[in-house]
């Protein structure tokens, strides 16, 4: 009696499993009357979203505050990672080691819907609730700096090629950003 209980709760779990082939399971005389099916373990599949910031000084990273007034320029390299977003998506997976048979009387001719990992979608009814599984998100490649652009290796004048002052160049750089 324990296991018929059981039963519906197994059908809620498996509901929220994706859409996959059913089988339907008879009690017959044949199978004595008996639908063998499977327990589901929960599995939680866990994504992580993240944002990875890298901040390298550049090569004038020294004079950034006297020309471009920048308070606090990148002295160091650094890297930070921020969490942006936990997802857990719960999935019902067979567990072998919890198989059960369910006895049905003679006469009667109840049936079962199960999966292709034997766990039970419905009983009596072939109305089973498809459901679409979670897509998960995909990693994004990381977006080009400025500095990073073709255009920013083209603004290097002949004035600054000839400089052999490093401060010479940093201003000259300063004075094509703005």
């Amino acid at each position: 009696m324990k296991r018929i209980y059981s039963l519906p709760a197994l059908m809620l779990l498996a509901l929220a499993a994706p859409a996959q082939n059913t089988s339907k399971l008879t009690a017959t005389v044949a199978n004595e009357y008996g639908i063998v099916y499977t327990l589901p373990k929960t599995v939680l599949d866990i994504v992580i979203e993240t944002e990875k910031t890298v901040k390298e000084p550049g090569i004038y990273y020294r004079y950034a505050k006297t020309y471009l007034d920048i308070d606090d320029p990148i002295d160091e390299p650094s890297v930070s990672t921020v969490v942006k977003s936990v997802t857990l998506i719960p999935r019902g997976i067979s567990d072998p080691d919890r198989r059960s048979v369910v006895k049905f009387k003679s006469g009667v001719s109840p049936y079962v819907v199960i999966n292709d990992e034997n766990l039970p979608l419905a009983i009596n009814t072939e109305n089973v609730l498809q459901t679409e599984g979670v897509e998960l998100p995909q990693p994004v490649a990381a977006v080009p700096t400025p500095l990073d652009t073709e255009a920013a290796r083209h603004v290097v004048s002949e004035e600054m090629l000839q400089s052999q002052s490093t401060a010479k160049r940093a201003e000259l750089a300063a004075a094509q950003i703005y």
